[in-house]
């Protein structure tokens, strides 16, 4: 299921904050929100740069996506012991429709 089809199933109107950790399946997760990613504030995750996690998918991929989704990031922290790194991004035009 994506998630475009989970958040119209479950007629979810705002997601404050979208976690995702799929262990090297973040892009295609996010390809899957196409027609639902302005109702997300925040998006959560985290991308390896080494070979632990086998991808089809470079992080500018995810960074172009967002960012021709109008996202921002606002926040990148390197992971201990790894070369991984986790990302927050901003919808910069999210409207609170509570």
């Amino acid at each position: 299921m994506t998630l475009d089809s989970f958040v119209e199933r479950f007629n979810i109107k705002k997601i404050d904050l979208l976690k995702i950790d799929t262990e090297g399946y973040e892009y295609k997760v996010l390809r899957g929100f196409k027609r639902n990613i302005k109702k997300a504030k925040l998006i959560y995750f985290e991308h390896h740069y080494d070979d632990m996690i086998i991808k089809d998918y470079k992080f500018s991929d995810i960074h172009k996506f967002l960012k021709d989704n109008n996202f921002s990031m606002i926040k990148k922290t390197k992971m201990i012991f790894r070369k991984s790194f986790e990302y927050v991004y901003e919808n910069k035009n999210f409207i609170n429709y509570s």
